[in-house]
């Protein structure tokens, strides 16, 4: 069963594109980034915005909003929700979600649901703004552990590579550390990207160069500090672009040649390799049974499948209302934590009955219906 949930009042369909989904661990709440200014009362920022689709009470709530309730005043893009549904994080060019905030780039905010606090979480550990764009934020299940990535020099002492890097912050403490560093523990003097987080807080995974052409998956480990080379001994050309399972145990990567999505099991060494091009990084579920992906098949579209890595089955998600193939893309999947429910973007017009505002919307499969 499909549903749609990028709607506003009175089930409103979006008068402009929403995309960017991200689901809630339990597949209640759906954070995502839209263009429409119809969702929520008073929209009139001309900004893309984040908005949170509770599927239980069936209500749209704007989260790029300041303390105070102010609308951002530029756009704000690239959510990801905490495994309740309380946090979301997320990118804002706007300069006015908190105080002082006068750097002119792009940040990272973290947002509290329950006591409306907006917070600048892309700081140094003094709590002093960035001095360059900072993008790509997720965090851990209760989202008290933010990872980023950025361009700017002055979060952490000693930054002088030059290049963009991987950041985690400490909501509860206001730490920032960079945790994109070789296995000396030095800066690593190439650019470090597309963080992904265990549920935990505990493994941070991350693309990067280590003395070659291609690119390597590291994965660090908050409780040791130690770093670990995911594809050591993996003939890849390059791999990129990381999603690490809930438990930490299984990462999912793209082959920069290939462009095939690989599976790799952190306890047994093995790589699993789908073989057919993808388009965008994965999604994968807590235990890291259930991998959710977006390839081209044979409609010429972009689907979104599901992986089971028990059974070796791939199961479609983006099935039009009338069992026949999406007739658009579908793409940017994201996983609940047990696999059951996958929210996806979608340019289609036939997911669900009555789809006529001719925008690119965003949905939710429930395997279980």
């Amino acid at each position: 069963m499909t549903t749609l949930v990028s709607i506003g009042l009175q089930n409103t369909q979006g008068n402009g594109p929403s995309e960017e989904p991200s689901i809630s661990g339990d597949g209640r709440f759906v954070a995502f980034v839209s263009f429409a200014d119809n969702l929520v009362a008073g929209d009139t920022n001309g900004a893309s915005d984040i908005f949170v689709f509770d599927r239980q009470d069936r209500q749209t709530t704007r989260v790029s909003i300041s303390r105070e309730g102010l609308e951002a005043n530029a756009d704000s893009v690239s959510p990801a929700i905490s495994g309740h549904g309380r946090y979301v994080v997320f990118v804002s060019d706007a300069g006015n979600l908190v105080a002082n905030d006068l750097n002119g780039f792009a940040d990272i905010f973290w947002h509290d649901r329950q006591t409306g606090e907006t917070k600048r979480v892309s700081v140094d550990s003094a709590g002093r703004e960035a001095n360059d764009d900072s993008l790509a934020p997720t965090m851990s299940a209760d989202g008290q552990i933010v990872v980023y990535e950025s361009f700017a020099s002055d979060l952490v002492p000693g930054d002088t590579n030059g290049h963009r890097d991987v950041f985690v912050y400490e909501v509860q403490t206001g730490q920032t550390i960079r945790v994109s560093v070789d296995f000396q523990g030095q800066q690593i003097e190439e650019e470090s990207s597309a963080p992904s987080i265990s549920q935990d807080g505990r493994y941070v995974a991350f693309q990067t160069f280590l003395g070659g052409q291609d690119s390597d998956i590291l994965i660090y480990d908050r409780e040791s500090n130690l770093i670990t080379r995911l594809t050591e001994g993996i003939s890849l050309e390059g791999a990129g672009i990381p999603k690490i399972s809930g438990d930490g145990q299984v990462v999912t990567f793209i082959g920069e040649t290939s462009r095939f999505l690989s599976v790799y099991d952190r306890r047994t060494a093995q790589t699993a390799t789908i073989n057919t091009d993808v388009n965008e990084s994965a999604s994968i579920s807590a235990d890291g049974r259930f991998v959710a992906f977006g390839p081209s098949d044979d409609n010429f579209k972009i689907d979104v499948f599901v992986y089971d890595r028990e059974t070796n089955e791939i199961t479609l998600v983006s099935v039009g209302a009338d069992g026949k193939p999406v007739d658009s893309d579908s793409f940017s999947p994201s996983i609940s934590a047990q696999g059951r429910f996958i929210a996806f973007a979608s340019d289609g017009e036939n997911l669900v009955l009555g789809d006529n505002n001719q925008s690119t919307d965003v949905f939710v499969h429930d395997r279980g219906q």
